[in-house]
């Protein structure tokens, strides 16, 4: 089985909505700031930050620095908000951070919820 970037498990819809997220350690956690997400599956998604900048990569991508993400779906029960591992940080051309994140502890009936989604906004275009 494939890992990291080229792992694919759910379908990944290209989006364009914000995103809240903090980072999570052991006794710590940070202020909570906006990002925007590029695409999304009901595994995970990927985020576009500056504040990503801040964060310490070695921990991020460790394991050891997780992150709690929260946004929102059109006609959904309200926020998202679930904690996700980074599985990989890169730099675009445009000089802004992005980052893979894995969902953590997503439970079944909001993945479920997640997945038709994005099968429906697949379907819609």
């Amino acid at each position: 089985m494939a890992t990291g970037r080229n792992r694919r498990v759910f379908f990944r819809l290209p989006v364009q909505m914000p995103v809240r997220f903090r980072a999570l350690a052991q006794g710590m956690e940070t202020p909570w700031t906006m990002g925007n997400v590029e695409d999304l599956s009901a595994g995970g998604m990927k985020m576009v930050s500056e504040r990503l900048d801040g964060l310490d990569e070695e921990r991020l991508l460790g394991g050891e620095l997780g992150l709690e993400i929260e946004f929102e779906l059109l006609e959904s029960d309200g926020p998202f908000r679930v904690p996700a591992t980074v599985v990989w940080l890169e730099r675009g051309d445009d000089g802004v951070r992005r980052a893979g994140v894995q969902f953590s502890e997503l439970p079944a009936e909001r993945q479920a919820a997640l997945q038709q989604f994005v099968l429906d906004s697949c379907r819609a275009r």
